[in-house]
Parts: structure tokens; sequence; C-alpha cells
């Protein structure tokens, strides 16, 4: 189970330096079908990890949709991908 914490470490971004591939499968549709409701232009990826709507709707997909493993798997790609990104995690 995500925590508050984790919820803003976690998702808002594909990181430019990351590889979407790499997610497991379970959690990918999570982070693109969310994009249009971020408020971010495309796949601006330290406007996702900043986004207040992206976040909660991709933790909450991700959640319904991946085991706890593919979860925590989501969770430390995500983290890096919003630092590769600029957007500092602390978790």
């Amino acid at each position: 189970m995500f925590t508050k914490t984790a919820i803003i470490a976690l998702f808002a971004s594909l990181a430019a330096a990351q590889d979407i591939t790499l997610i497991p499968d379970c959690s990918r549709p999570c982070f693109i079908e969310n994009i249009p409701d971020s408020g971010c232009t495309g796949i601006d990826f330290a406007c996702l990890c900043g986004s207040e709507t992206y976040t909660p709707a991709v933790i909450a997909c991700t959640t319904a949709a991946c085991s706890e493993a593919d979860q925590a798997a989501t969770l430390e790609w995500a983290i890096a991908t919003c630092e590769a990104a600029g957007v500092p995690i602390n978790p």
C-alpha cells in the first residue's frame, strides 16, 4: 500500500532519462492514460512529477491494477524518474 509520502514521490513522471518499458506492465497504462488530466502539456516530466491531479490518479490505478511487488517496483522507477526530471523526491 502506498503512503502519503509515496504519493508525492511516485507518479507523475515518465522521465526523460527513464524508460517506461522498465515498469511493470500492470502500471504502464496508469501513467499514460492519466496524462490528459494532469494539467501538463504532453510528456513534460517535471510537470507530471509535480502535478497534484496526476499523482493520485496514477496511484489509484496502480494500486488497483498491480500486486504489492509490482507497486514497489513502480515506486522505485517513479522516484528515479522524477529525480532525473529535476523534481527531488523525499520518500
